[in-house]
């Protein structure tokens, strides 16, 4: 068993770390946080691991932690993280920027057939035979002193994380597939990524799918409302208004306040004070359906038919490359591609190209009806 370092908690031992972070050349990340009470995630601990050293820093020490974010963020510093999305959305809040240099091991993990958001302790188990317990993976990261069982826990999600890195470069490479990743690892350092965006909150609404154009106008400008006020008060969404009522508010035109009134689920003190805002919303959103109608026309059949058939030959050639689907392509790059000019789609530029893109170029074009002759 590895012996824990000491918990960084105070402003010189931060400046030792970031004064070893500049001679590293690569560095692993994770970080512990929660976000049951609040809209933003709460840092909790940071976790770095370079080839000479472990480090634990506790954010909650009230040390300032601008120094350790500007030495991450140098671009010669390869930032090593397991599904970094939100651990790169902690950069973001604390500094307003994402680092670039990113390899995530678990895309890299995709990328060479381990399956989809595969955990960090089952590719550890992997590729390196280790087995990580996971007995501390709902733990309170907020309480204080945390303890030694907490810490190693902590620990264990860096210690193992540049061996896995050294092993999936070294399979890349066996692989030729060196390059394949490089813009998915560049797309994760995008800010807009983490940015958060109101207007487009309905869309982590599931059932807005099921909607006609005006009740998803209606449900758009009430998720967009809820999403900002959860985002100045810095609450949990369901704790504002749970999905529920939204999506049940979403069939009323806002004209009879009894009627909001009557909708389950709705807190009476968001009742009392937002009534008249509620029926404002969606009065407003009946009047923006046109802009949440979907597209000019539904596919035909024949287009359906053409996207399963693509759709199998990319699942089929994941199968036979052992790699992820979604990697070689999504279904809005498939039609993409049906909808013409392919040199203007992903599927047709860089090694996608060679890989699956002109494969499926040709597919795409086999499926098309022949032209009527005159007799």
């Amino acid at each position: 068993m590895h012996k824990l370092p000491p918990l960084i908690s105070d402003q010189p031992a931060l400046d030792a770390l970031c004064e070893n972070l500049a001679r590293a050349k690569r560095v692993a990340v994770d970080t512990e946080f929660v976000r049951d009470r609040t809209y933003f995630p709460r840092l909790c601990l940071i976790q770095i691991a370079t080839d000479e050293a472990l480090h634990l820093i506790d954010p909650l020490g009230g040390i300032d932690l601008a120094p350790l974010f500007s030495a991450l963020a140098e671009p010669g510093l390869e930032k090593i993280l397991h599904a970094a999305r939100q651990d790169l959305e902690i950069f973001y809040l604390e500094t307003g920027d994402v680092p670039r240099g990113v390899f995530d091991t678990q895309l890299a993990a995709a990328c060479l057939g381990y399956g989809e958001q595969l955990s960090y302790s089952k590719l550890v188990g992997e590729l390196l035979g280790v087995d990580l317990g996971k007995s501390h993976a709902r733990t309170d990261w907020i309480r204080r002193p945390l303890a030694p069982a907490q810490l190693r826990y902590a620990a264990d999600d860096v210690l193992y994380l540049l061996r896995v890195h050294d092993e999936l470069t070294k399979r890349l490479s066996q692989a030729g597939r060196q390059d394949w990743l490089a813009g998915e690892f560049a797309a994760l350092s995008e800010t807009g990524l983490y940015a958060p965006e109101p207007k487009l909150a309905y869309r982590r609404i599931r059932a807005q799918k099921n909607l006609d154009a005006t009740r998803r106008a209606r449900l758009a400008a009430l998720a967009q409302w809820r999403e900002q006020m959860a985002i100045d008060k810095n609450l949990p969404r369901r704790w504002i208004v749970a999905d529920k009522p939204l999506l049940d508010l979403a069939s009323l035109d806002g004209s009879d306040p009894d009627a909001v009134r009557g909708v389950a689920g709705l807190p009476a003190k968001l009742l009392s004070r937002e009534l008249d805002a509620i029926c404002a919303l969606l009065s407003t959103g009946s009047e923006q359906a046109n802009n949440f109608r979907q597209g000019s026309q539904r596919p035909t059949a024949a287009e359906n038919r053409t996207l399963k058939k693509l759709s199998e030959f990319v699942r089929s050639e994941a199968t036979r490359l052992k790699t992820s689907p979604a990697l070689l392509a999504t279904r809005d790059d498939l039609r993409q591609l049906m909808a013409g000019d392919p040199e203007d789609c992903i599927l047709m530029q860089g090694w996608r190209r060679g890989v699956v893109g002109e494969k499926l170029s040709r597919l795409l074009q086999s499926e098309k009806p022949a032209p009527e002759t005159n007799a």
